[in-house]
């Protein structure tokens, strides 16, 4: 399988598009992609300021993103990363956390050996070999 490849607004704009259609009743989708080009994301409810260095990002052409979805800081760089997004609606994902774990990347997991890896689960993490390489 190969990856297409977005444009960091418009990657962040269709995980809110998906985001809004789940939320509206639509079915819950798995979505992988790559980076364009370099990008820093942010969580819907973090400080950019706090976060990231905005001068620096200016300075070097990094554009600095919003997600709808919510998350942590990422700095994404092409050809380096597998990126992906779950959109599903309430319900669908179990309530215990070690349970939603397992629900959320055995699909990631399955879609991973696509790209010819060979991935595995070892508690709330995404293993190749030892190395982990998911957040």
């Amino acid at each position: 399988m190969e990856l297409e490849t977005l444009d960091p607004y418009l990657a962040m704009g269709l995980e809110e598009v998906v985001l809004e259609q789940v939320a509206a009743g639509g079915d819950p989708v798995i979505h992988f992609w790559d980076w364009e080009k370099k990008a820093v994301t942010i969580g819907n409810f973090q400080n950019a300021e706090g976060e990231v260095y905005l001068h620096r990002c200016k300075r070097s052409g990094v554009p600095v993103i919003r997600r709808a979805s919510g998350g942590g800081t990422m700095f994404h760089v092409p050809s380096n990363e597998i990126v992906f997004s779950i959109c599903a609606p309430p319900g669908v994902i179990s309530n215990d956390i070690s349970r939603s774990y397992q629900e959320l990347l055995e699909p990631i997991v399955e879609a991973l050996k696509d790209f010819g890896l060979n991935p595995t689960i070892d508690e709330n993490n995404i293993m190749l070999g030892k190395k982990k390489i998911s957040l």
